[in-house]
């Protein structure tokens, strides 16, 4: 094999380790186990962008991510009252335009999404649990809904006890 296409496959085999997403938890008041051991049901009450320039679109689509996620686990039916409340707020939302992501690719920086995620009880009104939820992604081929599935994902990921 030349050192040419050597070289080539080099750089072209750490363009595809260097394509990913990247999620990042960080829990300040983790959900006890306890917390698990009656029934849970949540409410999202608010996803609120805060000072970003998130649509109102993307914030649907993170809804009905994370509500799916947590029908999935048991985690929420909209028949009965919730006994938990959800507070999201987006910190920071960046999404490259289509153009951009494509023509220039991995150069044209990250999309991305920060949120502050905050349980309470409705019952007594006390914050129980408290997150803080980064997903970026360098992909080329990314969209709103991957950011959002992604994301979702790991709030969701907080909410069932799986990230503490």
């Amino acid at each position: 094999m030349s050192r040419r296409v050597f070289f080539f496959i080099m750089i072209l085999s750490s363009l595809f380790l260097l394509n990913g997403c990247i999620s990042v938890t960080r829990v300040f008041t983790p959900l006890e186990g306890s917390f698990f051991s009656g029934p849970v049901n949540y409410e999202i009450t608010r996803i609120d962008p805060g000072k970003t320039k998130a649509p109102d679109h993307f914030l649907q689509i993170l809804k009905s991510y994370l509500e799916a996620g947590l029908r999935g686990e048991g985690l929420h039916d909209s028949s009965r009252p919730a006994n938990y409340a959800v507070d999201i707020l987006i910190k920071r939302y960046k999404m490259r335009a289509a153009f951009v992501r494509r023509h220039i690719g991995l150069f044209s920086g990250e999309d991305g999404i920060e949120s502050s995620v905050v349980v309470i009880d409705k019952s007594t009104g006390n914050i129980i649990g408290e997150s803080y939820v980064t997903t970026s992604n360098i992909d080329t081929n990314t969209t709103m809904d991957d950011i959002a599935r992604q994301h979702a994902r790991k709030i969701g990921r907080y909410l069932s006890g799986k990230d503490q």
